[in-house]
């Protein structure tokens, strides 16, 4: 992970209006949106990316088009998480073919697997994956026990928490997460998705962002930030409905729109 650095920007899948399919055309145009913004890379299909809504199809599509739109300029990585081995090997043997630098990967979390079930998931994803699995655990299901097993797996990288890394002001939460998590000279943060790199806000007013991320929800701040600003990102999918007004109201007093 030493050829990654600087801010990697997690980017919201953009749909249509009626979310019934991406939106090649407004992903594109946010991709490069964010190039012009100071991105160095970015992460797909996070939490941001509202990849619980997403097909298997529809991850890999996105992947495409950020792919055809960056033409192997600049580095992206990939979230694989789903609950079943076959299926996030699947999205990382894709990834792979699709030029991704990095996976990242969280535990299943939906069922209480054992230790040596959590072990094995990990192990077979990175041994076949063909790129280097960044691992992530947002909820706290690695227990140290399975840590330990994980250590000799060659290539499974753990992300470590952005509250911990020089860039701590943007952490949203403790653990790391598909957006927000720090990789040696590499951070992402569901900040650097609102707000280009060199315009993030400071002291008073960057607390303010976070309280409005804890209450929205960084998927709903984002989505209504970037519309705010003509961004044309389009709507959240079902179950998640727009921000709330008096947050909207929030976001426009701190001017993000």
């Amino acid at each position: 992970m030493r050829d990654l650095h600087g801010p990697l920007v997690p980017i919201p899948s953009a749909f249509v209006d009626d979310t019934s399919l991406v939106s090649e055309v407004r992903l594109a145009r946010l991709v490069r949106w964010y190039r012009e913004c100071g991105a160095e890379g970015f992460v797909l299909n996070s939490d941001l990316g509202e990849f619980t809504a997403l097909s298997i199809e529809e991850r890999m599509a996105v992947v495409e088009i950020v792919q055809r739109e960056l033409q192997g300029q600049m580095p992206f990585l990939v979230h694989l998480s789903t609950l079943s081995t076959t299926q996030s090997l699947y999205l990382a043997q894709h990834a792979s073919r699709c030029g991704a630098r990095a996976g990242l990967l969280m535990p299943p979390f939906y069922y209480r697997l054992r230790d040596d079930e959590l072990i094995s998931f990990f192990g077979t994803i990175t041994e076949h994956a063909d790129l280097p699995i960044i691992l992530i655990d947002p909820v706290g299901l690695i227990t140290p026990g399975v840590m330990e097993g994980l250590r000799d797996i060659g290539g499974l990288v753990q992300a470590r928490p952005l509250a911990e890394s020089p860039h701590q002001a943007l952490a949203l939460r403790t653990r790391a997460a598909s957006d927000e998590f720090w990789l040696e000279d590499a951070y992402s943060s569901a900040m650097l998705a609102l707000t280009p790199p060199t315009e993030v806000p400071r002291g008073n007013t960057l607390e303010s962002y976070r309280q409005l991320f804890r209450s929205g929800g960084s998927l709903r701040v984002v989505k209504a930030g970037l519309n705010l600003q003509d961004r044309d990102v389009g709507p959240t999918r079902g179950p998640f409905l727009g921000l709330e007004q008096d947050l909207r109201d929030e976001l426009r007093r701190l001017g993000a729109g």
